[in-house]
């Protein structure tokens, strides 16, 4: 117990040396980032240094005051292109230390729950969002992983709010196993937090807005009725919302009623009508006319959804 709290220590006086790259100057009220020494140490030899002082950053915006102070921080790092989105040697430098497959798993975390934090504020949003490189290695960390752990977590967060642009959509899209992960990973529900289950059926949702997102569904209907089968009735409103709205999306293709006719979906749905709440009664009625009579083009009534808190 006592080495246990003399490690605990030492880690936190790293971090709080790290943060004398943070200083308030004396005629500021807002934190300054020194970004040059904080690049600097990001892409150098010394990858302990390296995680200590990405954690100092991320508690540095996310434990700021006010608003007004946490997008000071955040668009010193967006400026000063944190993440190398202007610079592919120095963004293939951090990547190769911090969030490729040979990276130590504590700097992956530390990694990537910075880039969480950016997703939280809209101009992280749209940094991240144009940053294709990082996009890829986010998408290849997410399809690698085997474990519903916390990087998982973090990652599938992360993409899921970035996923509501086009530009993210088709960057994931052009990744032949994203969404062949996706429909595997919900084939089987109860092997997933309810975290995971809820970013990855809202993320699924997001791609299959998008035509060569229903194309692929066309292609693997088996699949694809696994998971709806398995989450039509699940008892979280919100993966019900999301599963109906990539049912609906997938209906607009013809091998895929045709599917679901044979699989005697239209019954299903039928008698889960008369059964369920009134606004889960409402998106299983959209995938019903759709099945029966299918529109053109996507009812605009159902579009990219951000996750919201569980009701």
């Amino acid at each position: 117990m006592l080495r246990q709290s003399m490690v605990m220590e030492t880690q936190k006086l790293e971090i709080r040396r790290q943060e004398t790259l943070i200083h308030e100057t004396e005629f500021e009220t807002v934190a300054v980032l020194d970004m040059p020494k904080i690049k600097k140490v990001l892409c150098g030899e010394d990858l302990i240094e390296a995680g200590y002082l990405l954690q100092a950053v991320r508690w540095r915006i996310t434990k700021s005051s006010t608003d007004s102070e946490r997008g000071s921080l955040l668009s010193q790092c967006v400026e000063q292109d944190l993440f190398g989105k202007q610079d592919t040697n120095y963004s293939s430098r951090i990547f190769n230390s911090f969030i490729s497959p040979d990276s130590e798993m504590s700097l992956t975390e530390n990694f990537t729950r910075l880039i969480h934090c950016f997703c939280a504020m809209s101009e992280g949003c749209v940094y991240l969002s144009n940053h294709t490189p990082l996009i890829y290695h986010l998408v290849q960390s997410l399809t690698s992983s085997t474990e519903d752990d916390v990087i998982r977590q973090v990652v599938l967060g992360a993409l899921q709010t970035l996923s509501l642009t086009r530009t993210v959509q088709s960057s994931m899209l052009s990744t032949p196993d994203m969404m062949t992960w996706l429909l595997t990973l919900l084939s089987d529900p109860d092997e997933l937090s309810e975290y995971t289950l809820h970013h990855t059926s809202a993320l699924l949702m997001n791609l299959c807005l998008r035509t060569r997102g229903r194309i692929f569904l066309s292609e693997n209907t088996t699949l694809l009725f696994t998971v709806v089968e398995g989450l039509l009735e699940h008892e979280a409103s919100l993966v019900r919302e999301y599963i109906n709205g990539v049912l609906f999306s997938a209906l607009n293709m013809e091998s895929v009623r045709e599917k679901a006719r044979e699989v005697g979906l239209e019954e299903s749905i039928k008698l889960l009508i008369e059964i369920s709440p009134s606004d889960t009664s409402t998106q299983l009625q959209y995938c019903l006319d759709q099945m029966c009579n299918p529109a053109s083009e996507v009812d605009p009534t159902v579009g990219t959804v951000r996750t919201r808190r569980r009701r």
